[in-house]
C-alpha cells in the first residue's frame, strides 16, 4: 500500500513538472533568468553538486523563477523535516532539477499521456539502463 502511494505521488510530482515545464517554456523572460542564476552558479564540480552553497543558489533560481508561476507543486512530507531551510533548498534544486528533466523529456518527443499510458513501458526502460 506504501509502495502505491509512493508510485502515485512520484506520478503527481511528474505531471506537475510537466505542466509547469509547458507554462515556463511559455515565458522567455523567466528561461533567460534560470539561464542567468545557473551562470553565476558557474559548474560545481561533482563534490559540491551537494553543497550547502550551490544547493541554495538552486533552490533560489527555482525560487525566482518557476516560483513565481501561479501552479505549484504541492510536496508531501512531514514537516518537521521540510520546514528547515536545507532541506526547503534540497527539494526546491531537486524540482530545478525535474523542470530540466521534463524540458528534456519533451524535447525527445515525450508527452504527459506517455506517463500514463506507457509506464510499464518507461519502467522496464529505466531498470534495463540501471543495469548496464
Amino acid at each position: 500500500r506504501q509502495h502505491d502511494h509512493a508510485q502515485a505521488d512520484a506520478l503527481r510530482y511528474a505531471i506537475t513538472l510537466l505542466y509547469l515545464e509547458t507554462k515556463l517554456n511559455k515565458r522567455p523572460a523567466l528561461l533567460e533568468r534560470i539561464g542567468e542564476h545557473l551562470d553565476r552558479l558557474g559548474t560545481p564540480e561533482r563534490d559540491m553538486l551537494q553543497a550547502p552553497e550551490t544547493l541554495q543558489a538552486l533552490a533560489e533560481a527555482y525560487t525566482d523563477t518557476i516560483g513565481t508561476l501561479p501552479q505549484r507543486v504541492r510536496v508531501v512530507g512531514d514537516p518537521q523535516f521540510l520546514k528547515p531551510r536545507e532541506s526547503a533548498n534540497r527539494v526546491r534544486a531537486l524540482l530545478l532539477g525535474g523542470i530540466r528533466a521534463a524540458r528534456l523529456w519533451r524535447q525527445v518527443g515525450g508527452r504527459r499521456w506517455h506517463l500514463l499510458f506507457r509506464r510499464r513501458r518507461l519502467l522496464d526502460s529505466c531498470d534495463a539502463l540501471l543495469r548496464r
